[in-house]
């Protein structure tokens, strides 16, 4: 294995999404985080150049504004909630077999999402 670049990206205010059967998923939105958006973008760009017939573990889509970031489900996970935002620490490696992965390095919780807000139509319901 080794490292796609020898400089650990950091990634600021990014916010977990949710996780799938394998990965932890974070997502940025060009209108809400257009600098994490542009970053991971161009990262994407990036290894979609170099290893275009890959499952890349960083995707963006210029036609519905986000791009995000996928990592193999860890422990260092577990207190997060969705739409937290985070900072994540991490390195671009390639396997022996020629995948393409993101390693977590570190993440740090930097705001809390905010509780969904009931909503009373006890109104309509009468």
């Amino acid at each position: 294995m080794y490292y796609y670049n020898s400089n650990m990206p950091t990634i600021q205010n990014i916010r977990f999404h949710k996780f799938d059967q394998y990965s932890a998923i974070f997502i940025s939105n060009k209108r809400q985080e257009p600098e994490t958006y542009e970053q991971l973008k161009k990262y994407y760009e990036r290894l979609y150049s170099d290893y275009p017939d890959k499952f890349l573990p960083i995707f963006n889509s210029d036609i519905n504004e986000y791009s995000s970031i996928r990592f193999k489900i860890s422990k260092d996970f577990d207190t997060l909630n969705n739409n937290d935002v985070v900072k994540i620490n991490f390195a671009i490696k390639r396997s022996n077999a020629g995948n393409v992965y993101c390693q977590l390095i570190a993440v740090s919780l930097i705001k809390e999402a905010s509780p969904d807000e009931e909503l009373d139509l006890s109104d309509v319901f009468d």
